[in-house]
Parts: structure tokens; sequence; C-alpha cells
């Protein structure tokens, strides 16, 4: 593995002294620390090979793969290119393995996302209209969080609470690395989970989440953004329409779990309670597993509990498919303050 930092300056990573490091299936590997100081906002790149024994998969874990990163991956052995510069290889792949998290020594509490591919990025786009690009993170959180803070995407398309709460050992061990651990989970889990399960698994996992860190994290919560259909490529409100299990009616099931995510996300007991009760602990008070819920839902739609994107006569601006925010998305979240970065450990 090399990392290439400045442009055009490659150096290469060690494994407890060797050239290389090895992983079991499923498992990780981290390599010795490189005497680089990095300034903030500054972009660098890695090159990798790796080899591995038929049928072991490849998986690249929320990584945007298309900022010139490279891994060349195979099953035999081939030639190491993780110091050759330029086209064919080593080039983005769709398939191969790339870091979970480039580990460094900052003056700031790090932020770890965890999520599905809204956080992930799927939608956002480093290229504006105008063919120019922009280094402030990727996604929901990412866009809004690493200007400022270091930051792991641990998101994964397709999640969702019910599959988190089964499997996430993985993903949680990365809070060792980060003060703060952002939670954006609920979207996948509106068409066909009862309101009150999608909570509780939300507490299961915030608590989860809370044995996992540090002492000292803080733990948030998003809310959840809307999914609709249209015919116009959501240029208006009128052409959106609900897609199956989510409401334009204001009082669908996505819109209860925010507006209970509004109150705090009130528990008693370890157990989801009923908005507005009293003496339940909420988010913030100090026995809850949050510290705060961070309302990015109000930052994108037409108005609080609509079901609806928000609008300004061009198509595709704030989604393209009704369910995935856009780059202008993501970046209208960050702008909006909605996640407050001066909450953050």
């Amino acid at each position: 593995m090399a990392l290439e930092y400045p442009s055009g300056t490659l150096i290469d990573l060690t494994f407890t002294g060797a050239s290389q490091g090895i992983a079991d299936m499923g498992g990780e590997v981290c390599s010795d620390f490189v005497p680089v100081s990095l300034p903030a906002g500054t972009n660098i790149w890695t090159r990798i090979a790796v080899f591995a024994a038929s049928g072991y998969p490849f998986v690249g874990f929320g990584q945007n793969t298309n900022v010139s990163e490279g891994c060349t991956a195979a099953t035999t052995r081939v030639s190491d290119l993780t110091r050759r510069f330029g086209s064919p290889d080593p080039g983005p792949r769709s398939v191969a393995t790339y870091p979970i998290g480039i580990i460094a020594r900052t003056t700031h509490g790090g932020v770890l996302g965890i999520g599905d591919s809204i956080l992930q990025g799927t939608g956002d786009s480093y290229a504006a209209p105008d063919g120019t690009s922009d280094g402030n993170g990727f996604g929901l959180v990412g866009r809004a969080v690493s200007g400022t803070h270091a930051y792991i995407n641990a998101g994964q398309a397709g999640d969702a609470l019910t599959i988190v709460t089964r499997s996430n050992e993985r993903r949680l061990s990365l809070a060792r690395y980060v003060r703060n651990i952002v939670f954006e989970h609920g979207v996948n889990d509106i068409n066909d989970t009862e309101l009150s399960t999608i909570k509780a698994l939300m507490v299961k996992l915030w608590l989860r989440g809370a044995g996992a860190a540090r002492t000292g994290s803080r733990l948030f919560q998003t809310t959840i953004t809307p999914e609709t259909g249209s015919t116009d490529g959501w240029a208006t409100l009128e052409n959106q329409t609900a897609l199956p299990g989510f409401s334009i009616t204001g009082d669908g099931k996505r819109e209860q779990l925010n507006s209970w995510l509004r109150d705090g996300a009130p528990i008693v007991d370890g157990a989801p309670a009923a908005i507005g009760t009293g003496g339940a602990r909420r988010a913030g008070d100090g026995a809850h597993p949050l510290h705060a819920v961070f309302d990015v839902a109000d930052a994108v739609e037409s108005a609080r509990n609509s079901g609806k994107w928000k609008v300004n006569g061009t198509a595709g601006w704030l989604t393209t498919d009704g369910i995935h925010p856009t780059r202008a998305a993501n970046l209208l979240v960050a702008a909006s303050g909605a996640i407050n970065t001066a909450l953050f450990a």
C-alpha cells in the first residue's frame, strides 16, 4: 500500500515494519504510522494491492471511487501497481478494497457516520453542474462535518435498522477512533416495519453505540428525509406522490417518527415513550444515549411533515429518484446548520 501526498509523491506504508499486512476474511489490518503532517482540507490518495484466496470477496466500504484512488485486486499474484501512476492502473474500481479509515492525530474529536445509502452518498456528486468540484466530504453527514472534523463514512447502501441491529460489531468498532457518532438509519424501515419497532430498534442501536464509544463521546441521530415519486423530475410539489409506506398527508409513519425524534426521542426505563411523556429521558439530558437530534428533514422538506421535497422549479434539484439527496441537497443541509458541529465533543 502507498500514500500519495503531495500530488506526485508516493510514500510506502508498512505493517509492523513489513511491506504487506494480513487480514482474515471480515477482519481488518492497520498500517504503521507515517510521519506526514497534513493541513486541514488537504487531498491525499491511496494505492492498494490486494491478494486473496479464491472465493474471498473484495468490498468497498462506504468509499466513493470517483476521486482517483486506486486498488489492484486479484485471487492470484499479479504485479503490484501501488507505485504506478496514471491510466489504466491503479484506477477507480467499483469492487475493491479501500481504507475504512485513515487514522491521524487531530486537535478535535472526529466523527463517525453510521447509516444507509443516504449517509454513504448515493445521489451525491463531486462535480457541480458547471463542472467544478469540491472536497467538502460526501453524503448527508460528510458534507456538513468534513470541513471542520475528521470523518469516517460507515454508510452502507440498502442498510436498515432491522439489519444493522443484528450485525454492527465492525461498524461500531470504528467508534474507538472518534469522539462523535451520527446515526442516520430509518428511511429503509418505513415501508415494512411497525413504528413501535422502528423506535425500539433505534434505541437499541444507540445503546450499543454508547457502549462502544469512548468516554466523553457524544451520539446523535438525524431525522428521516422524504421519499416520493414525481411526474416532472421533482420540479414541482403538486406532481409529487407518496411512495409505498410513506405519506404526504402529514401524519404518516415517517412524520410520527420525526415528531418523536424532535421531542428528544423520549425513553422510559430504556424503552421508547410517547411524545410529551413527563419524566421521560430525552436527548441531551445526560441520561439518554443521544446528545441531540439533527433535524435534516426540515432542511430539504417543503414544509415540516409535508412528506415532499422542496422545489425550485428545476428538475432534479434536491433529488433525482425521490429517495436520495443530490449534491445540492446535501450542501443545503450543511449550509442550514441542521447538523450542528458546535455540539460535537
